[in-house]
């Protein structure tokens, strides 16, 4: 499967984080908190606005699935156990 999050806005993308962590593509818009997650890998964000520019994505995630499943796997290690628990508040602590 893959997980596709049309969010305009979100503090953290906890459903997002939770899917790459376990190694499930995601397709999400191209805001702050979810290029905070991926980088800068445009194959996982789009567009809010371009419903087909997502549509392709998915299909491209389909078609190549394990391929984009392992390249998830790149942007899971930092979610993983403590590191991820000391991710969260550090991301919490820089807001206060």
């Amino acid at each position: 499967g893959v997980l596709l999050s049309p969010s305009k806005a979100e503090s953290f993308a906890m459903s997002i984080a939770e899917s790459i962590a376990s190694s499930v593509p995601v397709i999400v818009s191209a805001m702050p908190s979810h290029r905070d997650l991926l980088g800068s890998n445009r194959d996982f964000l789009y567009s809010l606005t371009n419903i087909r520019e997502a549509k392709e994505k998915i299909n491209n995630i389909l078609e190549n699935w394990n391929n984009y499943s392992n390249i998830i796997k790149t942007y899971a290690k930092p979610l993983r156990h403590l590191s991820f628990i000391e991710a969260w508040k550090n991301f919490v602590s820089s807001y206060r």
